[in-house]
């Protein structure tokens, strides 16, 4: 058994409905597991008991619906340890404000 980063994607609702500029959320959970298989279904399970509602400033209903999973990263380890990196994306820069 070893500990594994997953990477999850949420979007947000107003009032139960898709904005044109709604925002999104990337989440990174552990998960202890045996293979990334075996951590898959535990991390949307996570992903999907996070899903939360609340009112905004003006009083509207903001949801945060979990969308899947993204990505799973092995750490190769069976701690956890100060400083342990748990995620790292590799990814070259185009431009001026890519991310």
């Amino acid at each position: 058994m070893e500990w594994f980063s997953v990477r999850a994607r949420f979007h947000s609702l107003i009032d139960g409905e898709e904005q044109p500029d709604a925002l999104y959320e990337w989440v990174v959970y552990l998960v202890f597991g045996e293979t990334a298989d075996d951590v898959g279904p535990k991390a949307e399970a996570i992903g999907r008991g996070n899903q939360t509602s609340y009112h905004n400033e003006d009083g509207n209903l903001v949801t945060w619906v979990f969308d899947q999973i993204e990505e799973i990263q092995s750490s190769g380890e069976t701690a956890l340890y100060d400083g342990m990196e748990i995620y790292s994306r590799l990814y070259r820069r185009h431009g001026p404000g890519d991310q």
